[in-house]
Protein backbone atom coordinates (compact mmCIF):
# COMPACT_ATOMS: atom_id res chain seq x y z
CA UNK A 1 0.00 0.00 0.00
CA UNK A 2 2.33 2.75 -1.13
CA UNK A 3 -0.50 5.43 -2.18
CA UNK A 4 -0.68 8.09 0.42
CA UNK A 5 -3.89 9.07 -0.22
CA UNK A 6 -4.90 5.30 0.69
CA UNK A 7 -2.93 5.02 3.46
CA UNK A 8 -4.71 8.00 5.14
CA UNK A 9 -8.10 6.96 4.15
CA UNK A 10 -7.88 3.34 5.25
CA UNK A 11 -6.43 4.95 8.75
CA UNK A 12 -9.32 7.31 8.89
CA UNK A 13 -11.61 4.56 8.69
CA UNK A 14 -10.07 2.69 11.10
CA UNK A 15 -10.14 5.52 13.20
CA UNK A 16 -13.85 5.82 13.01
CA UNK A 17 -13.94 1.97 13.61
CA UNK A 18 -12.31 2.45 16.72
CA UNK A 19 -14.31 5.11 18.38
CA UNK A 20 -13.75 7.72 16.90
CA UNK A 21 -17.27 8.60 14.50
CA UNK A 22 -16.34 12.39 14.07
CA UNK A 23 -13.69 10.73 10.89
CA UNK A 24 -16.86 9.04 9.23
CA UNK A 25 -17.79 12.39 8.23
CA UNK A 26 -14.39 12.36 5.56
CA UNK A 27 -15.73 9.17 4.10
CA UNK A 28 -19.10 11.16 3.00
CA UNK A 29 -16.58 13.28 0.95
CA UNK A 30 -17.02 10.32 -1.40
CA UNK A 31 -20.04 10.99 -2.75
CA UNK A 32 -20.43 12.21 -6.28
CA UNK A 33 -20.21 15.46 -6.03
CA UNK A 34 -16.73 15.36 -3.92
CA UNK A 35 -14.42 15.66 -7.04
CA UNK A 36 -11.40 17.88 -8.18
CA UNK A 37 -10.68 20.83 -6.05
CA UNK A 38 -13.94 20.76 -4.17
CA UNK A 39 -13.03 17.24 -2.98
CA UNK A 40 -10.02 18.26 -1.48
CA UNK A 41 -11.93 21.41 0.20
CA UNK A 42 -14.29 18.45 1.77
CA UNK A 43 -11.60 17.23 3.02
CA UNK A 44 -9.48 19.90 4.68
CA UNK A 45 -12.92 21.81 6.10
CA UNK A 46 -13.97 18.36 7.24
CA UNK A 47 -10.76 17.66 8.92
CA UNK A 48 -11.17 20.89 11.11
CA UNK A 49 -14.91 19.92 11.70
CA UNK A 50 -13.91 16.57 12.57
CA UNK A 51 -11.08 17.91 15.31
CA UNK A 52 -14.40 20.41 16.46
CA UNK A 53 -16.81 17.36 17.05
CA UNK A 54 -14.47 15.48 19.05
CA UNK A 55 -13.45 18.36 21.30
CA UNK A 56 -16.84 18.50 22.32
CA UNK A 57 -17.72 14.91 22.13
CA UNK A 58 -20.02 15.49 19.47
CA UNK A 59 -21.78 12.01 18.65
CA UNK A 60 -21.43 11.30 15.05
CA UNK A 61 -24.46 8.24 14.24
CA UNK A 62 -26.50 7.48 11.27
CA UNK A 63 -28.39 10.30 11.51
CA UNK A 64 -25.34 12.54 11.46
CA UNK A 65 -24.08 10.57 8.48
CA UNK A 66 -27.20 10.92 5.86
CA UNK A 67 -27.35 14.50 6.94
CA UNK A 68 -23.90 15.27 5.59
CA UNK A 69 -24.39 12.92 2.59
CA UNK A 70 -27.32 14.67 1.41
CA UNK A 71 -25.12 18.17 1.35
CA UNK A 72 -21.98 16.38 -0.64
CA UNK A 73 -24.63 14.67 -2.99
CA UNK A 74 -25.75 18.42 -4.06
CA UNK A 75 -24.49 19.66 -7.27
CA UNK A 76 -21.08 21.02 -7.17
CA UNK A 77 -21.35 24.97 -6.03
CA UNK A 78 -24.63 24.01 -3.91
CA UNK A 79 -22.99 21.27 -1.90
CA UNK A 80 -19.75 23.85 -1.68
CA UNK A 81 -21.80 26.67 -0.22
CA UNK A 82 -24.30 23.97 1.73
CA UNK A 83 -20.37 22.73 3.74
CA UNK A 84 -19.87 26.45 4.47
CA UNK A 85 -23.27 26.81 6.05
CA UNK A 86 -22.96 23.95 8.44
CA UNK A 87 -19.22 24.52 8.99
CA UNK A 88 -20.18 28.08 10.15
CA UNK A 89 -23.64 27.10 12.24
CA UNK A 90 -21.70 24.35 14.41
CA UNK A 91 -19.16 26.82 15.08
CA UNK A 92 -21.71 29.37 16.40
CA UNK A 93 -23.16 26.46 18.10
CA UNK A 94 -19.70 25.46 19.97
CA UNK A 95 -19.67 24.61 22.81
CA UNK A 96 -23.07 23.66 23.44
CA UNK A 97 -22.54 19.95 22.51
CA UNK A 98 -26.42 19.37 22.32
CA UNK A 99 -26.87 22.26 19.92
CA UNK A 100 -23.87 21.00 17.51
CA UNK A 101 -25.90 17.86 17.71
CA UNK A 102 -29.02 18.97 16.14
CA UNK A 103 -27.19 20.93 13.63
CA UNK A 104 -25.22 18.24 12.24
CA UNK A 105 -28.09 15.84 12.45
CA UNK A 106 -30.87 18.07 10.68
CA UNK A 107 -28.85 20.51 8.33
CA UNK A 108 -29.17 17.74 5.59
CA UNK A 109 -33.35 17.45 5.56
CA UNK A 110 -33.86 20.91 5.61
CA UNK A 111 -31.72 21.36 3.03
CA UNK A 112 -33.97 18.77 0.87
CA UNK A 113 -37.26 20.61 2.28
CA UNK A 114 -36.33 23.91 1.23
CA UNK A 115 -36.39 22.89 -2.40
CA UNK A 116 -33.97 24.02 -5.34
CA UNK A 117 -35.90 27.31 -6.44
CA UNK A 118 -34.90 28.94 -2.74
CA UNK A 119 -32.09 27.01 -1.93
CA UNK A 120 -29.82 29.79 -2.44
CA UNK A 121 -31.40 32.82 0.14
CA UNK A 122 -31.88 29.79 2.25
CA UNK A 123 -28.11 29.15 2.28
CA UNK A 124 -27.39 32.90 3.01
CA UNK A 125 -29.67 33.55 5.96
CA UNK A 126 -28.89 30.14 7.48
CA UNK A 127 -25.80 30.73 10.00
CA UNK A 128 -28.28 33.52 11.41
CA UNK A 129 -31.34 31.53 11.95
CA UNK A 130 -29.41 28.57 13.22
CA UNK A 131 -28.61 30.43 16.21
CA UNK A 132 -32.75 30.24 17.47
CA UNK A 133 -32.75 26.48 17.67
CA UNK A 134 -31.37 26.16 20.77
CA UNK A 135 -33.99 28.74 21.79
CA UNK A 136 -36.94 27.11 20.03
CA UNK A 137 -35.91 23.51 18.67
CA UNK A 138 -35.34 22.12 15.75
CA UNK A 139 -39.18 21.49 14.95
CA UNK A 140 -39.31 25.47 14.77
CA UNK A 141 -36.82 25.65 11.75
CA UNK A 142 -39.49 22.99 10.34
CA UNK A 143 -42.09 24.86 10.66
CA UNK A 144 -40.08 28.23 9.03
CA UNK A 145 -39.71 25.90 6.32
CA UNK A 146 -43.02 24.53 5.27
CA UNK A 147 -44.16 28.07 5.82
CA UNK A 148 -41.27 29.36 3.26
CA UNK A 149 -41.94 26.66 0.87
CA UNK A 150 -45.88 27.69 0.05
CA UNK A 151 -44.69 31.13 -0.90
CA UNK A 152 -43.55 32.77 -4.30
CA UNK A 153 -39.69 32.05 -4.53
CA UNK A 154 -39.11 35.66 -4.56
CA UNK A 155 -40.73 36.29 -1.89
CA UNK A 156 -38.64 33.99 0.06
CA UNK A 157 -35.79 35.96 0.70
CA UNK A 158 -37.69 38.63 2.12
CA UNK A 159 -39.26 35.90 3.89
CA UNK A 160 -36.58 34.60 5.65
CA UNK A 161 -34.11 37.17 6.28
CA UNK A 162 -37.13 39.19 8.05
CA UNK A 163 -37.58 35.95 10.48
CA UNK A 164 -33.36 35.80 10.69
CA UNK A 165 -32.95 39.30 12.30
CA UNK A 166 -35.24 38.41 15.40
CA UNK A 167 -33.08 34.58 15.80
CA UNK A 168 -31.95 35.94 19.00
CA UNK A 169 -34.78 36.50 20.69
CA UNK A 170 -37.43 34.56 22.71
CA UNK A 171 -39.36 31.22 21.92
CA UNK A 172 -42.40 32.92 21.92
CA UNK A 173 -41.49 35.61 19.20
CA UNK A 174 -39.69 33.15 16.99
CA UNK A 175 -42.83 30.87 17.27
CA UNK A 176 -44.63 33.67 16.22
CA UNK A 177 -43.24 34.82 13.28
CA UNK A 178 -43.36 32.57 10.42
CA UNK A 179 -47.00 32.10 9.84
CA UNK A 180 -46.87 36.11 10.60
CA UNK A 181 -44.36 36.72 7.61
CA UNK A 182 -46.25 34.59 5.51
CA UNK A 183 -49.69 36.14 5.43
CA UNK A 184 -48.02 39.30 5.04
CA UNK A 185 -46.08 38.15 2.30
CA UNK A 186 -49.27 36.46 0.66
CA UNK A 187 -51.20 39.72 0.27
CA UNK A 188 -48.28 41.85 -1.10
CA UNK A 189 -47.68 43.21 2.22
CA UNK A 190 -43.35 43.15 2.35
CA UNK A 191 -43.89 46.64 3.63
CA UNK A 192 -46.06 45.05 6.74
CA UNK A 193 -42.91 43.08 7.82
CA UNK A 194 -40.64 46.73 7.42
CA UNK A 195 -43.06 48.24 9.83
CA UNK A 196 -42.64 45.58 12.38
CA UNK A 197 -38.97 45.55 12.52
CA UNK A 198 -39.04 49.92 12.80
CA UNK A 199 -41.63 49.44 15.60
CA UNK A 200 -40.11 46.44 17.46
CA UNK A 201 -36.19 46.74 16.54
CA UNK A 202 -34.85 43.17 17.59
CA UNK A 203 -31.92 44.48 19.31
CA UNK A 204 -34.68 45.87 21.63
CA UNK A 205 -37.03 42.49 22.49
CA UNK A 206 -34.75 41.46 24.86
CA UNK A 207 -34.91 44.57 27.13
CA UNK A 208 -38.33 45.91 26.41
CA UNK A 209 -42.08 44.14 27.68
CA UNK A 210 -44.25 45.83 25.02
CA UNK A 211 -41.78 44.37 22.24
CA UNK A 212 -41.85 40.97 24.07
CA UNK A 213 -45.68 40.82 23.88
CA UNK A 214 -46.59 42.22 20.76
CA UNK A 215 -45.06 40.31 18.37
CA UNK A 216 -46.59 36.91 19.48
CA UNK A 217 -50.38 38.51 19.95
CA UNK A 218 -49.84 40.36 16.70
CA UNK A 219 -49.34 36.95 15.04
CA UNK A 220 -52.46 35.31 17.35
CA UNK A 221 -54.22 37.95 15.78
CA UNK A 222 -53.15 37.45 12.57
CA UNK A 223 -54.27 34.34 12.39
CA UNK A 224 -57.54 34.99 14.28
CA UNK A 225 -58.22 37.32 11.18
CA UNK A 226 -57.69 34.99 8.80
CA UNK A 227 -60.34 32.40 10.20
CA UNK A 228 -62.79 35.72 10.40
CA UNK A 229 -62.24 35.65 6.79
CA UNK A 230 -61.82 38.23 4.26
CA UNK A 231 -58.53 39.74 2.72
CA UNK A 232 -59.41 43.16 2.85
CA UNK A 233 -60.85 42.57 6.54
CA UNK A 234 -56.84 41.09 7.20
CA UNK A 235 -55.03 43.84 5.85
CA UNK A 236 -56.87 46.78 7.77
CA UNK A 237 -56.72 45.39 10.57
CA UNK A 238 -53.03 44.63 10.81
CA UNK A 239 -52.27 47.69 9.15
CA UNK A 240 -54.53 49.65 11.88
CA UNK A 241 -52.26 48.02 14.31
CA UNK A 242 -48.94 48.34 12.75
CA UNK A 243 -50.51 52.50 12.23
CA UNK A 244 -51.19 52.58 16.72
CA UNK A 245 -47.67 50.87 17.10
CA UNK A 246 -45.92 53.90 15.43
CA UNK A 247 -47.05 55.99 17.97
CA UNK A 248 -47.51 53.65 21.04
CA UNK A 249 -46.21 50.00 21.15
CA UNK A 250 -48.16 49.17 24.50
CA UNK A 251 -51.76 51.09 22.86
CA UNK A 252 -51.11 48.83 19.47
CA UNK A 253 -50.64 45.64 22.00
CA UNK A 254 -53.83 46.06 23.68
CA UNK A 255 -55.49 46.89 20.44
CA UNK A 256 -53.59 43.38 19.16
CA UNK A 257 -55.57 41.68 22.10
CA UNK A 258 -59.30 42.89 21.42
CA UNK A 259 -59.78 43.39 18.05
CA UNK A 260 -60.82 40.48 16.86
CA UNK A 261 -63.77 41.02 19.82
CA UNK A 262 -64.50 44.29 18.31
CA UNK A 263 -65.14 42.90 14.99
CA UNK A 264 -66.80 39.92 16.06
CA UNK A 265 -69.67 42.62 17.73
CA UNK A 266 -70.30 44.03 14.29
CA UNK A 267 -72.13 42.12 11.16
CA UNK A 268 -69.89 41.02 8.28
CA UNK A 269 -70.53 43.84 5.83
CA UNK A 270 -69.80 46.59 8.03
CA UNK A 271 -66.08 45.37 8.70
CA UNK A 272 -64.50 47.56 6.55
CA UNK A 273 -66.41 50.69 7.31
CA UNK A 274 -65.05 50.44 10.93
CA UNK A 275 -61.83 49.58 10.24
CA UNK A 276 -61.56 52.45 8.19
CA UNK A 277 -63.36 54.89 10.17
CA UNK A 278 -61.38 53.68 13.53
CA UNK A 279 -58.07 54.09 11.33
CA UNK A 280 -58.58 57.99 10.57
CA UNK A 281 -59.21 58.51 13.80
CA UNK A 282 -55.90 57.39 15.26
CA UNK A 283 -54.84 59.58 12.24
CA UNK A 284 -56.65 62.24 12.81
CA UNK A 285 -56.57 62.07 16.63
CA UNK A 286 -54.52 59.57 17.86
CA UNK A 287 -54.15 56.96 20.09
CA UNK A 288 -56.52 59.05 23.05
CA UNK A 289 -59.25 57.26 20.08
CA UNK A 290 -58.39 53.40 21.01
CA UNK A 291 -60.34 52.29 24.02
CA UNK A 292 -63.17 54.60 22.24
CA UNK A 293 -62.78 52.60 19.04
CA UNK A 294 -62.48 49.39 20.52
CA UNK A 295 -65.05 49.49 23.27
CA UNK A 296 -67.53 51.99 21.76
CA UNK A 297 -67.40 52.55 17.79
CA UNK A 298 -68.70 48.53 17.72
CA UNK A 299 -72.10 49.94 19.81
CA UNK A 300 -72.52 52.54 17.48
CA UNK A 301 -72.78 50.32 14.20
CA UNK A 302 -74.69 48.56 16.17
CA UNK A 303 -77.02 50.74 17.43
CA UNK A 304 -77.39 53.67 14.34
CA UNK A 305 -75.99 51.61 11.32
CA UNK A 306 -72.69 51.87 9.22
CA UNK A 307 -73.78 55.21 7.56
CA UNK A 308 -74.59 57.06 10.40
CA UNK A 309 -71.69 55.71 12.34
CA UNK A 310 -69.05 56.56 9.97
CA UNK A 311 -70.62 59.87 9.49
CA UNK A 312 -70.67 60.73 12.99
CA UNK A 313 -66.80 59.58 12.99
CA UNK A 314 -66.06 61.30 10.00
CA UNK A 315 -67.06 64.66 11.62
CA UNK A 316 -64.97 63.97 14.45
CA UNK A 317 -61.89 63.52 12.34
CA UNK A 318 -62.84 67.35 10.87
CA UNK A 319 -62.98 68.72 14.50
CA UNK A 320 -59.40 66.61 15.34
CA UNK A 321 -57.66 68.24 12.16
CA UNK A 322 -59.28 71.73 12.70
CA UNK A 323 -59.72 72.02 16.61
CA UNK A 324 -57.41 69.92 17.88
CA UNK A 325 -57.33 66.62 19.47
CA UNK A 326 -59.13 67.08 22.56
CA UNK A 327 -61.98 68.60 20.82
CA UNK A 328 -62.26 65.37 18.22
CA UNK A 329 -62.27 63.31 21.44
CA UNK A 330 -65.04 65.72 23.06
CA UNK A 331 -67.29 65.13 20.23
CA UNK A 332 -67.13 61.19 20.10
CA UNK A 333 -67.81 61.27 23.83
CA UNK A 334 -71.32 63.76 22.76
CA UNK A 335 -69.88 66.22 25.15
CA UNK A 336 -71.97 69.14 23.18
CA UNK A 337 -75.39 69.57 22.11
CA UNK A 338 -74.71 69.73 18.84
CA UNK A 339 -72.83 66.03 19.44
CA UNK A 340 -75.76 64.60 20.70
CA UNK A 341 -78.38 65.45 18.38
CA UNK A 342 -76.41 63.75 15.49
CA UNK A 343 -76.31 60.71 17.36
CA UNK A 344 -78.26 60.83 20.81
CA UNK A 345 -77.82 58.51 23.81
CA UNK A 346 -80.20 55.91 24.16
Amino acid sequence: MNNHTEIARVHRQQMAEFGVPAYRLLEAAEGPSSTGNWHESFSKNGAVLAEALIAHAVNVDAKSLRSISIVVNLAPTEAERAWECVTTSLELARPVRGLMKLVLDNFGGWVEMIGPERRAVFFIQYPNLSSAIAVAGPQWMDDLLRQAVVIPPTAAASYLEFVAQYAHCSRDILRSLPQLARAALERDHRDYLTEILIIIPPAETVMDRDSTSFLPALAATATSLMELGGNDTWTLAIGLILKIGRQNRSCAFYTATKIIKSLRAIDSASRISYLTEFTNLVECIGVRVNGYSLRDLPKLYGRYGSARASEFTTIACKIGRSSGPSAGVGFLDRRTKISRALLPFP
